[in-house]
């Protein structure tokens, strides 16, 4: 494994690093500017690092936007996208899959805003089963994180997570 190579596939709309050996997964977000412009080449030297360790990398994207709640739904659906994903290519290039079977072998790495938004993933992963479960816990989140705004942008921004 000593002429290992960090390289980057296309897969949905994240960027992945497919270990011949996994014993995890890192899921990395970056920062604002780094993070979404190039994040492969602008964190290489940290992620040749993890992929060397042993480490398939998972480079999720985000749009450079304000509405965190949002974007980090996308990101939750992005992770779960990926999984079978990661499964077919191992399979494909002749790799052990059952590592991307336990989402307790997945962590994640952020950078900037992108430990913000690993902090709302955890949050979300959290989430009850039930529908009204969900947007009542929801609206205690964005309650006690969202303050500044008014009683109505906050019912508006909880709108957007009812089922």
């Amino acid at each position: 494994m000593k002429n290992l190579k960090l390289r980057f596939q296309p897969v949905s709309f994240s960027w992945v690093a497919l270990h011949p050996q996994p014993k995890g997964v890192i899921q990395f977000i970056g920062g604002a500017f780094f993070g979404t412009f190039g994040p492969m080449f602008f964190y290489r030297y940290l992620l040749e690092c993890l992929y060397k360790q042993g480490y398939t990398i998972i480079l999720l994207p985000f749009n450079f936007t304000f509405d965190h709640y949002r974007e980090s739904g996308f990101l939750i659906r992005e992770q779960y996208k990926l999984i079978p994903e990661l499964v077919r290519m191992a399979e494909v290039a002749g790799y052990d899959y059952k590592i991307y079977l336990d989402d307790s072998n997945f962590s994640w790495i952020g950078h900037s805003i992108g430990c913000k938004y690993i902090a709302l993933l955890e949050a979300f992963s959290a989430l009850p089963k039930e529908p009204e479960k969900i947007e009542a816990f929801v609206w205690e989140i964005i309650k006690e994180t969202s303050g500044n705004l008014s009683p109505e942008k906050q019912a508006k921004k909880s709108s957007k997570y009812r089922q």
